[in-house]
């Protein structure tokens, strides 16, 4: 039978730019959620009642849209093959013989093994116990005698323990096969065979494989997080899902959420220096870059702001900007909160401007320094960094008074140390 879920509850945590979505359902089962910028649009279809076509059956469906997938881990199957084979099959006069089978686990069937006795052409057909609904007919042509045939069903079969199906095989060119007794497996039980109509203690030599329990990739709860979802923007979505594999017919109805979150107004702290825009010295951050700084007060740092441009349009690449608790190891220190940029979304070459990190939310100590690092990452290639930082150098005196600009610590090889410039500081901002 096709697998369904419902889908039961909805949660939502709203940021400044993105929105985690928790959704629970009925049945364990891995789950993507399909968003739109736009609007479900509706169309009617048309269906047929007594001979007659009505256009009156509503649709909604997404022109334009993505599918997120559950952060939960997804599933990974392993298929369990339980076969009854033996050498001492015999033809019987019947062109068609069927087997009742009881599963003894619960699972995904996916395929059902058969054993040939003559060569011939061989049909499957997947039957409800009583025989009177047919899920499946699967026919393999010019089989081989005394070999296995796998027929793969499509789809695949979700059984619980206790399950009861009949499957009927025909050979139309020739005698079907049989063997004498029952078979009581690990997964299933034949529970009676029939030729011409009539049930006896005889079974086919038959096999099927599937994958058995929930497995470890279906949950009930599932968590997306929205990336792009701005301030005061609607978006528009449903879900859909697998349980154990098999896409469900299932899916929720559709849904809008309005991201009404507000940005929380950001103070700037005592820690900062911005009182130069002459930048008389750009610092690249080709290995790295750095400002040592030391609060004086305890406090929740919520955002950092650096003065930033591109070198090039044509060298653009990711970048890292890190807030390092100091203890002079340069890559030993510990990283209490790190972004990764690209640099084409920094200010065009030679624009320099304030570029601000969000959400970074560490509680700072006063009297302890603390290290705002910048550098690219190991993949870069070219001779020149991927982006600039505003500084300022010069003078007798520290621009900011509790700290320094720091530069050094080749990022290539993580090797090399911190050097120091007293009279030096990186333009930067740190906002509570």
């Amino acid at each position: 039978m096709p697998c369904r879920i419902s889908f039961r509850a909805l949660a939502y945590e709203p940021s400044i730019d993105t929105v985690i979505i928790t959704m629970i359902t009925d049945t364990p089962s891995h789950c993507w959620l399909r968003l739109s910028n736009n609007p479900s649009r509706i169309h009617k279809k048309s269906v047929k009642r007594r001979g007659t076509d009505f256009m009156s059956e509503l649709r909604f469906c997404f022109t334009v849209y993505e599918d997120i997938e559950q952060l939960e881990e997804r599933a990974v199957f392993e298929e369990t093959e339980d076969t009854y084979d033996t050498a001492s099959l015999t033809t019987s006069a019947y062109t068609v013989i069927y087997n009742r089978i009881e599963f003894l686990e619960a699972g995904i069937l996916t395929k059902v093994k058969v054993k040939t006795k003559t060569a011939g052409d061989y049909t499957l057909l997947v039957k409800s116990d009583d025989g009177v609904t047919t899920y499946q007919t699967l026919t393999i042509e010019d089989a081989g005698a005394d070999s296995w045939l796998t027929f793969i069903l499509d789809p695949s079969i979700i059984v619980d323990i206790g399950d009861k199906y009949r499957m009927e095989v025909a050979r139309p060119n020739g005698t079907a096969y049989a063997a004498s007794g029952l078979y009581n497996g690990t997964l299933w039980k034949n529970i009676k065979g029939a030729f011409g109509g009539v049930e006896y203690d005889y079974t086919n030599a038959m096999g099927f494989i599937f994958t058995v329990d929930t497995p470890p990739g279906d949950t009930l709860t599932h968590t997306f997080i929205v990336p792009d979802w701005q301030y005061c923007q609607t978006k528009f979505f449903y879900f859909w899902g697998k349980v154990s594999g098999v896409t469900c017919v299932s899916t929720s109805p559709p849904f809008h959420y309005h991201n009404a979150y507000k940005a929380p107004l950001y103070v700037e702290t005592s820690d900062k220096y911005d009182l130069s825009w002459s930048l008389n010295h750009p610092a690249q951050c080709y290995n790295a870059d750095g400002q040592l700084f030391t609060p004086d007060h305890d406090y929740t740092v919520t955002r950092i702001s650096l003065i930033t441009t591109q070198s090039s349009l044509l060298h653009w690449g990711p970048y890292v900007v890190k807030l390092l608790l100091v203890d002079g190891y340069c890559w030993e220190e510990e990283v209490l909160w790190s972004y990764v940029g690209v640099s084409r979304d920094l200010p065009a070459p030679g624009v320099y401007d304030w570029t601000h990190y969000n959400d970074v939310n560490v509680p700072l100590t006063e009297g302890v320094d603390y290290r705002i690092a910048v550098h690219t990452l190991m993949t870069w290639s070219p001779s020149g960094g991927c982006g600039s930082l505003g500084s300022r150098h010069g003078g007798v005196t520290p621009l900011y008074p509790r700290g320094y600009y720091c530069y050094g610590c080749s990022f290539r090889d993580e090797a090399g140390s911190w050097h120091f410039s007293l009279t030096a500081d990186l333009c930067f901002k740190i906002w509570e």
